[in-house]
């Protein structure tokens, strides 16, 4: 059996990229939740407070693709606020939400 590091290494340049932003993706979907369950919140109370379906909630937390939106809706039922920023490696930085 392979491991890891052969698999990676034995991808093309290209093939590894992807691959390495579909695990951040998965690893962003995973981070809705934890959010949620550290602040002691259901999936059910979320959807009330996002006046959304559980359902609703479930698919935000497993859908990496988000729209701004609704992550803030998100935030805002839990009592958060969404901040976004902009960085620059010229060390300028844009606050855009």
């Amino acid at each position: 059996m392979k491991t890891h590091k052969e698999v990676m290494d034995s991808l093309t340049p290209v093939r590894r990229e992807q691959v390495k932003a579909r695990a951040e993706e998965l690893r962003t979907e995973i981070r809705l939740e934890e959010i949620r369950k550290s602040r002691k919140v259901t999936q059910v109370e979320l959807a009330r407070n996002m006046r959304v379906s559980q359902p609703a909630v479930s698919q935000m937390e497993k859908d990496s693709r988000i729209s701004i939106i609704r992550l803030k809706r998100f935030t805002e039922a839990l009592g958060g606020k969404l901040n976004i920023q902009v960085e620059f490696p010229d060390g300028k930085n844009y606050k855009v939400l």
